[in-house]
């Protein structure tokens, strides 16, 4: 069966572990067809039937397609597992009011910094 190579969005890369429905997956390569993936061992819990690994060949729009249907589930990334939430840095919007010059955070709406009159709008981390 002919497959279409034109380049896709890509959901998953390799390293991956994700779930789709119960049965969950790692992926191991990425390819210009789709993803290679390894399943885990599972049980179907209405038949009670123990299921193997296996691997497989996920192809880039039956992984769109379950993800569409919310079937899809992100497990972990390999380059996200070092990332600490504490350490991200967060923008707030600032700009001038009309209250003599001082610039605001929308969030939290409380002064951060006095601006140069003429200053319109600027960007604080």
């Amino acid at each position: 069966m002919p497959v279409s190579l034109k380049p896709r969005r890509r959901l998953l890369e390799e390293g991956c572990r994700f779930r789709i429905g119960p049965r969950v997956a790692e992926v191991i390569a990425v390819r210009p067809e789709g993803y290679v993936v390894i399943w885990e061992e599972w049980t179907d819990p209405k038949t009670g039937v123990v299921n193997d690994s296996a691997r497989e060949l996920l192809n880039y729009p039956r992984v769109e397609t379950e993800n569409s249907h919310g079937q899809l589930v992100i497990l972990s990334r390999p380059g996200m597992e070092d990332a600490d939430p504490s350490s991200m840095v967060q923008k707030s919007l600032a700009w001038r009011s009309g209250n003599g010059g001082i610039t605001v955070s929308r969030a939290s709406r409380k002064p951060l910094v006095s601006i140069a009159p003429g200053c319109h709008a600027s960007f604080r981390s």
